[in-house]
């Protein structure tokens, strides 16, 4: 058995991130037409997304521009 990566390994990985993206795209456009009333979601997740996503989508920022400002940082001039 080779331990060598084939095109066809690297076009199967491909395919299957594409496949994932495109799943977490529908599900994100689901809820995002919830929020705006435009597909029937239950009340109390439309209150996460308003409310607790923007939180964690805060938090995430956050946490992104520091870890980019630490490596700007470490970088040697």
């Amino acid at each position: 058995m080779s331990n060598f990566v084939t095109p066809m390994d690297l076009a199967l990985a491909g395919l299957s991130i594409w496949r994932k993206q495109a799943q977490t795209a529908a599900i994100a456009g689901m809820r995002f037409s919830g929020v705006s009333s435009t597909w029937m979601m239950v009340p109390s997740e439309a209150l996460e997304r308003t409310s607790v996503a923007q939180a964690e989508i805060a938090r995430a920022s956050q946490k992104m521009s520091l870890a980019l400002l630490e490596a700007a940082h470490a970088r040697p001039r």
